[in-house]
């Protein structure tokens, strides 16, 4: 009994000397947890004051032996409620030192970020969202001081909005690890700063100076193998088509702040290929280079020593509409301008507008196009090399297909602020077989624009132009080359083509489908020499705005006109391949044209036919009408795919005083007479084709091709 007594006293001693222990425990460890709700509501507020945003925390934790600050769910959101946090991070460890604690500002040895997310936001006017974010102290009051030590990051995201015309582009970085020293918002210095992230595939790496208050960059990136669709808004608006494929790699340093954005550097796009909105291949290149690359945000300047393209390869296609695919490489600024032009015009027919934000625009936009004349653009050489072009023409019943390869050119001293002609050269083949070669000059930062360009192109085979021929000729094409040299002049909007074509051995087939109404055949036999040599002339113009002229039809109308003017007076045209007119010249006689000087009465199909006006009775020819006829019979006689139809005729004044027998001598002399004249001019005797007389008038003499 009293052992249990005992033991009950010491208990109750033990209680009393516990009880102050514990009791101290519970208000400790209550007052622990109301400090770290009173320092979470602290950091809260302060971060709020500070960015101007409200900032929350999940939970806080302080470990008061290593003065180390534990952060959960960090979240300082954006400038607008539906936007991305501007800075986000599932755990940030902080390790003070004991003075911030009492002290006005924050001083952090070092700060340790666990997938944080960084959202950057470049604004219209340029600023930069970060530029502002801890510049901001209590409200009527200074400023609080942030400094900190050593910032790392590990397995974060950092993101970069920017606008572009064609609306925000965006460019996300996966698995960025970041390393910033000697930060400190006081001193207002730019602090050091290195990282490398994950951009789609590939790596972009960085290293540099940054600095918040105010805002300061100057960075030297590292891009390696980083996919082109990583930033497909930006490329698509300045191409105006898609980027599906391309890895950028090089180096760039950029420097941004008060002055605005600048970068300097040297990158390469490979394997790029660009497609329009059906997902058709326009334009595709083995790598493009641009070197020596300099860009200045507030002067609008840019420069670069050189931009090589290598292997590129292009599509320039007329569609069945008749419509050209190269349009969607347009710059996407058009769009946008015209979507600005059905808000203007919706807005006229009932939507409000606000005439104070139209005339901020229309003043930026002139702003905008003073600086780009003032900036410009310089390129010391733009160089291509081995390059391919694919004509295709899908409007035409049978389309037409032709590749230019072997392309070698280039441009040099590109400025789009000097109005001075730029030299062109270029080289290449068609379809690996047919040289071509184009020189020139060209003013196209002139107002207006200028130039003039040569184009050469040697032996191409004319079956190259089949579906042209079928299609506007109604021939088939047997054989033949062409060669042409054409003169292209741009004198503001419009363009005049003085084209010489040079073809031979030219052979047409058999018609294509309707009878042609047009006497190609015809034309042909008589502008061809002996040796399968033919020669056209073939001018033709082109304005702005006839941009939907179908330019196929326009060329081949063209040509047409260069045959037809030949066959408007094909004997005229004979007698010029005769330099000798020396007794038309010394009789002094010299009518205007050969159906003058023998005399005649109508002219038929195109002027082929002349009908000859003997006298009565008379066998022979008189001395003016023979001089005339043996002069074209020589040019005849140049052209052996041309003949004659020879049809003698009398008079109903001779039929009426002479018997059957007399008119068949009569007709049979003039024949004869006819013959011997064409012969002695040399003309070949299968040139010569008969047909029966008597009925016609007069004698005539029809060219027909053989």
């Amino acid at each position: 009994m009293t052992d249990r007594n005992t033991n009950a006293h010491a208990a109750k001693q033990w209680g009393r000397r516990l009880a102050p222990w514990l009791l101290g425990g519970v208000v400790v460890a209550g007052g622990y947890f109301l400090a770290m709700q009173y320092a979470q509501s602290s950091i809260e507020a302060r971060l709020s004051t500070m960015t101007e945003r409200k900032v929350t925390l999940e939970r806080v934790w302080f470990n008061p032996l290593t003065a180390t600050l534990t952060l959960n769910s960090l979240h300082i959101p954006g400038s607008d409620a539906d936007r991305r946090p501007v800075i986000a991070a599932e755990v940030a460890t902080f390790n003070l030192t004991y003075a911030s604690l009492w002290n006005d500002g924050f001083h952090i040895e070092r700060v340790d970020l666990e997938a944080p997310q960084l959202e950057l936001e470049t604004k219209p006017s340029g600023a930069l969202n970060l530029s502002t974010l801890f510049a901001h102290g209590e409200r009527g009051g200074e400023a609080s001081s942030f400094q900190v030590d050593v910032l790392n990051v590990d397995n974060g995201q950092l993101a970069w909005t920017f606008p572009t015309p064609a609306g925000p582009s965006r460019v996300a970085l996966d698995s960025v690890s970041i390393t910033a020293k000697g930060f400190n918002s006081a001193r207002k210095q730019p602090f050091d700063l290195q990282g490398a992230g994950r951009l789609e595939s590939g790596t972009l790496a960085g290293h540099g100076k940054m600095g918040f208050m105010p805002w300061s960059t100057s960075l030297w990136l590292d891009f390696d193998q980083i996919p082109a669709n990583a930033y497909q808004t930006a490329m698509s608006y300045m191409t105006g088509a898609t980027v599906t494929q391309g890895t950028l790699n090089g180096e760039l340093h950029l420097i941004d702040g008060e002055k605005g954005l600048s970068l300097a550097g040297d990158l390469s796009l490979a394997s790029a290929v660009l497609v329009d909105d059906a997902q058709a291949p326009l334009v595709k290149a083995k790598s493009v280079r641009l070197s020596g690359l300099e860009f200045d945000q507030s002067t609008s300047k840019m420069s670069a020593d050189s931009l090589v393209l290598d292997a590129p390869w292009i599509l320039a296609e007329i569609t069945p509409q008749s419509s050209f695919n190269l349009s969607a490489l347009m710059p996407s600024a058009r769009k946008t301008a015209s979507d600005h032009d059905q808000k203007r015009d919706g807005a006229a027919e009932g939507e409000q507008v606000n005439t104070e934000q139209v005339k901020n625009e229309q003043a930026s936009n002139e702003q905008e196009q003073k600086q780009n004349r003032e900036g410009g653009i310089r390129l010391k050489t733009l160089r291509w090399e081995d390059g391919t072009i694919e004509l295709k023409d899908r409007h035409l019943k049978e389309p037409f297909e032709v590749t230019l390869d072997q392309l070698h050119g280039q441009l040099n001293d590109i400025d789009s602020r000097d109005a001075k002609p730029l030299s062109v050269e270029m080289t290449g083949q068609v379809s690996s077989s047919s040289p071509l070669s184009l020189k020139g000059e060209l003013a196209l930062f002139d107002a207006p624009r200028s130039g003039k360009v040569e184009l050469s192109i040697k032996s191409m085979p004319v079956a190259e132009f089949a579906p042209y021929v079928r299609e506007f000729g109604g021939y088939e094409v047997k054989q033949g080359q062409v060669s042409a040299t054409m003169h292209y002049r741009l004198d503001g909007e419009t363009i005049r083509s003085s084209n010489t074509i040079y073809f031979n051995d030219l052979a047409l087939g058999q018609p294509v489908g309707k009878p042609p109404s047009f006497p190609i055949k015809t034309a042909i036999a008589l502008l061809e020499d002996d040796q399968g040599r033919l020669t056209l002339s073939v001018p033709f113009t082109l304005s702005a705005n006839e941009a939907s002229v179908d330019i196929s039809a326009l060329v081949w109308q063209a040509l047409r006109k260069a045959f037809a003017d030949v066959l408007t007076s094909p004997f005229d045209a004979l007698s010029a391949l005769v330099s000798d007119s020396s007794s038309a010249k010394a009789s002094g006689r010299g009518p205007t044209s050969l159906y003058q000087a023998i005399g005649h009465s109508t002219v038929e199909q195109n002027g082929r036919t002349i009908k000859i006006r003997f006298g009565h009775q008379e066998y022979r020819l008189n001395e003016a009408k023979a001089d005339r006829l043996t002069h074209w019979a020589r040019g005849l006689a140049k052209r052996s795919k041309l003949a004659v139809r020879l049809t003698p005729g009398v008079s109903r004044g001779e039929r009426s005083s002479l018997d059957d027998r007399q008119v068949r001598a009569l007709l049979d002399d003039r024949r004869a007479t006819l013959k011997a004249l064409l012969s002695d001019a040399g003309v070949k005797s299968y040139q010569i084709k008969e047909r029966d007389g008597g009925a016609s008038q007069l004698t005539t003499l029809e060219l027909i091709s053989r």
